[in-house]
């Protein structure tokens, strides 16, 4: 829901409308990987400060922490993937 409300408040509908698409293809990755994962303190305490950020109009600080959580989320979401293949051989 976090994310959803982001998107649908950025005023850009076709940019919305292919996040959730990606989001959605993402999150059923996720869903797969949820076993193999730590608990989602960093990302929860990440997601924390992005509100705060954007309540006090830091757009770019926002940004840049938004586009780490994704790299560190790829990364980690790849790496177990990568793993469970593996592991499947």
């Amino acid at each position: 829901q976090f994310h959803r409300t982001l998107l649908e408040l950025c005023g850009n509908q076709r940019l919305a409308q292919m996040a959730f698409a990606f989001h959605e293809q993402v999150g059923r990755a996720r869903l797969q990987t949820l076993p193999y994962r730590v608990k989602p303190v960093r990302s929860t305490n990440a997601h924390k400060e992005l509100v705060n950020l954007l309540k006090r109009g830091e757009a770019t600080a926002a940004r840049e922490l938004h586009w780490q959580q994704r790299r560190r989320g790829a990364v980690e979401l790849t790496e177990i993937l990568e793993r469970f293949t593996m592991d499947q051989s």
